[in-house]
């Protein structure tokens, strides 16, 4: 559940011309569940324009329903992705006002039967009537599936620090499970350590806290344990998409495994190190190519072997 964006990828660092690549925090995961082989639904808003139409044709080779995504008459939302001078990761300009974006959502008042996992990510599930929309969701998730949640902090387009972290707060204590990014953290809790704040969500209910430091993998934190695991070394052609997919493949080894829905059990150090493996393997496969295309199962679990 969440955002679908046309995003316009910068060719070199001159950022004279541009490609376009579907995207969206919550897109880019849904399409990695589906080539990674799990039952997956969309639950967005598309235009009816061509742009939509490729999300769509991508979700739907995917094996993603679309059973609860909004279609709109409003154009694709942008974001407009250019290297950071520093660092190289990419950084994005959102233009929202007038697009699909505003589309409310097209969710079912009860919950709906056979959905057992809901995962919820960034400014879409957090924001305005949307992001209520999505926290209602979440909660009426609760004794009917699991809930995951990503907040993908875009400081361009959430309100000032102390009402994002209020918002962030409240759909952390609604999930079970939520994953964040070393960036992610430090804008919202500046003033303190990224390992003291995923503690912190531990506190208010979380059953695993995972936090994404890019080429340094991935550390996880549950119970009174926390658990890190190593990135596969790879080429990296950008960075787009990577965190997403990383959502993705956590949740496909937490699916195969029993340990999504209602009465999924703990977290167990053996089974968030496979899961944390999985995760990284799938994140690193996608940083090696151009935006943010996941890879299949078959591709993962090659690339594994290797």
């Amino acid at each position: 559940m969440g955002e679908a964006i046309l995003d316009l990828i910068a060719k070199d660092e001159t950022m004279a011309a541009f490609e376009s690549a579907l995207g969206g925090s919550s897109f880019n995961t849904a399409l990695a569940l589906g080539r990674l082989g799990v039952p997956s639904g969309f639950a967005g808003a598309l235009a009816r324009d061509v742009h939509g139409e490729r999300f769509v044709h991508a979700l739907s080779a995917a094996g993603v329903h679309l059973d609860f995504c909004a279609r709109s008459d409003a154009p694709m939302p942008l974001a407009l992705a250019t290297p950071d001078a520093a660092t190289g990761a990419p950084r994005f300009s959102l233009y929202l006002d007038g697009t699909a974006d505003r589309e409310p959502y097209a969710l079912p008042a009860s919950w709906p039967a056979g959905i057992h996992h809901l995962h919820a990510s960034s400014f879409r599930c957090t924001l305005g009537a949307q992001g209520e929309a999505a926290l209602a969701f979440m909660r009426l998730a609760r004794g009917h599936a699991s809930i995951s949640f990503d907040p993908n902090i875009r400081p361009s387009v959430v309100p000032p620090r102390g009402t994002t972290v209020q918002l962030i707060e409240d759909r952390v204590a609604a999930a079970n499970f939520v994953k964040a990014s070393e960036e992610d953290m430090a804008w919202l809790y500046p003033d303190r350590p990224p390992e003291a704040a995923m503690r912190r969500w531990l506190a208010l209910g979380v059953e695993l806290a995972v936090l994404t430091r890019g080429a340094n993998g991935a550390s996880a934190f549950f119970g009174g344990e926390t658990l890190s695991s190593a990135a596969p070394n790879v080429d990296v052609v950008d960075s787009v998409g990577a965190g997403d997919v990383f959502s993705a493949g956590l949740l496909a080894a937490m699916n195969e495994e029993g340990c999504l829905g209602p009465d999924g059990p703990r977290p167990e150090r053996e089974n968030v190190a496979r899961w944390l493996a999985l995760a990284n393997g799938a994140a690193a496969m996608t940083c090696a190519r151009r935006g943010a295309e996941p890879p299949t199962r078959a591709e993962l679990d090659t690339f594994l072997r290797t």
